[in-house]
């Protein structure tokens, strides 16, 4: 994936319902210029979202193990459209010719053949797949279920391919080097000015500050000509969210961190950008492609469908069952919906049993779903029921 591919919503994160009510940490800030850029106090193993009121989470009892069935019967598919054909495409060439890889995931065991059995019946299946498909819910972030789904995005991003007064933020390939420098030498410090490495140029600094989180995105010149800029690599250092990091500072609330909220942030506070973007070591460099945005499958991603997970826990070319957090205009959420996403990426944020991040497709509209996503709902991996 995108390098997180949450990669932007670990920038900005996603997580859902009920718990305490932390809005009491939207603050005034008076002299965010002079804050001191500090890691977090985060233990080792805690939770990746948020507590805040109507995040989505349920209450239920702790799992006994990492999956547990569940006798799901009424689930019905909804109309067959065009791009679930393909994501199921695409799905079956992550799989092909892994027919004899066996996973072990937890307390399951399972074949890429079961995998390939599971598109096949979403396929042929349209009214409910669930007759032929057994359900195993992943225990979730907290133990209980609860799954974290944040969302990315491909960001079209206007460039020119020379630098001028106002398009001077490069996009850069990577560089050959032994020690790869931090986010802060690269942009701040001019690290990589004068290696011949610049892809083109941007005047929008966030922008491509969230190119590099989503991994992945486009370019789009004057002339009106779009390129793909697929993940070309990264720096090696460990992804940090500034989205985290302005909570933790109180200066934007569990409830609204959102992309919006924190380019709002930086636009009331320009002089904080520098600290705020450096806070993220990890760097991420790119190449030009004709294809559109590929993740760590190999194959396109599908907008509403393809999905970033932890393969250590699901593997790619999983088909699963979500229960998706819906949002409404101002980011809270309505309800959840039940549909089929497909495990078609991963993202270096993206870690252990509770976390997904569920890819909205490219440009504004896709924007503005994944950027306040930061909720909880249920995930259940799909495998054909034994014969």
């Amino acid at each position: 994936m995108p390098y997180f591919f949450f990669l932007f919503i670990c920038l900005f994160l996603s997580c859902n319902t009920s718990v305490e009510n932390k809005e009491q940490q939207a603050t005034s800030v008076k002299d965010s210029t002079k804050d001191t850029i500090a890691s977090p106090k985060i233990k080792s193993g805690e939770k990746e979202g948020y507590e805040f009121r109507n995040n989505g989470k349920r209450k239920a009892d702790k799992f006994a193990a990492l999956f547990q069935y569940d006798s799901l019967t009424s689930f019905k598919m909804k109309s067959f459209v065009e791009s679930f054909d393909l994501a199921l495409h695409r799905q079956e060439k992550i799989l092909k010719g892994k027919s004899k890889k066996t996973y072990r995931s937890g307390n399951l065991t399972f074949t890429a053949r079961d995998l390939i059995r599971v598109t096949q019946i979403l396929h042929d299946t349209l009214t409910n797949p669930m007759d032929k498909l057994d359900a195993f819910q992943i225990k979730g972030e907290d133990g209980r279920g609860n799954v974290h789904f944040t969302g990315y995005y491909s960001p079209i991003i206007p460039v020119k391919k020379e630098r001028d007064k106002d398009y001077k933020y490069p996009l850069y390939k990577k560089p050959k080097m032994t020690k790869m420098p931090t986010r802060e030498q690269i942009d701040f410090e001019g690290a990589l000015e004068g290696k011949s490495l610049a892809l083109a140029y941007a005047k929008d600094q966030l922008a491509v500050y969230s190119m590099h989180v989503q991994g992945s995105g486009y370019v789009q010149f004057p002339d009106g000509k779009k390129v793909t800029m697929q993940f070309g690599g990264q720096n090696g250092y460990k992804y940090k969210s500034i989205g985290k990091y302005l909570v933790w500072k109180n200066k934007v609330s569990e409830a609204d961190i959102s992309l919006g909220s924190i380019k709002k942030y930086c636009a009331t506070y320009p002089d904080s950008v520098r600290g705020l973007l450096s806070y993220n070591p990890s760097y991420t460099f790119f190449k030009p492609s004709n294809q559109g945005p590929i993740g760590a499958g190999g194959v396109e991603l599908v907008g509403g469908i393809s999905a970033a997970v932890d393969r250590k826990f699901i593997p790619l070319g999983a088909s699963l069952l979500a229960e998706i957090p819906v949002l409404n205009e101002e980011g809270k959420l309505l309800r959840h919906e039940l549909k089929i996403i497909m495990a078609q990426d991963v993202g270096g944020a993206i870690k252990g049993p509770g976390h997904i991040d569920l890819y909205f497709g490219d440009g504004k509209p896709a924007e503005q779903l994944a950027g306040p996503m930061h909720h909880y709902g249920r995930v259940w991996l799909l495998l054909p029921k034994k014969e």
